[in-house]
């Protein structure tokens, strides 16, 4: 049942809408639980308990599908009406701050340093353009391992904990993992930008590369800081392809 759910948590975005945002998707994930609960007309009013606006970091959602599961299970046993207040407000109150931790860990950390440690490795290999397939492989296997793990744990750690998730996350200290993502992502950019500028054979592309660095950092004062990494790290790597 759980991997089922596990799987199902992949299209958690596929429905997604202005209206309810995830909700639709956070329903699909956890029907079969739902179908497994409940018959008739309780199961109609469990799918529409799950049909009011939610919205989170897609990866992390899995932990409140696990709290969601422990709590519609307690409320099939107790039959108690608070419990579903509890479930509506723990989707709601959970879902910001785990977005807010997704966004930070994932998208602004995870992701830019997996993409520059891959490019990264690329350039200790000698013979590049032969081996440039390793850069989306290596992103695609780094990065994936980790995003399957988070769904995966925490619909399991979810559904143990519930309202103990908090204390699970910050024994974790996520947000200091992602500051030394967002640190070391930096470093290695920077030592990126160095092996192309000092390396004998390309100094016209050194130039270039020196010139693109200029611009974008221009440009850093209308543009993300995300974009700017990802700009540096496409100019970094068709340099390599072409020299």
């Amino acid at each position: 049942m759980r991997f089922k759910i596990f799987l199902r948590s992949f299209f958690i975005q596929t429905l997604w809408n202005f209206q309810t945002m995830q909700a639709l998707g956070f329903l699909f994930v956890i029907k079969p639980f739902l179908d497994f609960l409940y018959k008739d007309d309780e199961r109609k009013k469990a799918y529409l308990r799950h049909m009011r606006f939610f919205n989170t970091h897609p990866y992390f959602a899995s932990f409140i599908v696990g709290i969601t599961m422990r709590k519609e299970e307690e409320y099939k046993e107790k039959r108690e009406e608070k419990i579903l207040k509890e479930i509506e407000n723990w989707k709601l109150n959970v879902a910001g701050p785990l977005a807010a931790l997704g966004d930070s860990l994932i998208w602004s950390g995870l992701r830019p340093f997996i993409g520059v440690i891959s490019v990264f490795l690329f350039f200790l290999i000698e013979d590049k353009k032969e081996y440039l397939f390793l850069v989306p492989l290596l992103f695609f296997i780094f990065y994936n391992a980790v995003h399957i793990f988070v769904r995966f744990k925490g619909i399991f750690k979810g559904y143990e904990l519930k309202e103990r998730i908090f204390e699970y996350l910050e024994r974790l200290r996520l947000k200091e993992i992602g500051r030394y993502m967002r640190l070391f992502g930096v470093v290695f950019s920077f030592l990126l930008f160095l092996y192309l500028y000092f390396s004998p054979p390309i100094k016209i592309f050194s130039f270039i590369n020196f010139v693109l660095f200029v611009i974008l950092i221009y440009l850093a004062r209308k543009l993300s800081v995300e974009v700017i990494f990802y700009l540096l790290v496409i100019a970094g790597y068709l340099i390599g392809i072409f020299t």
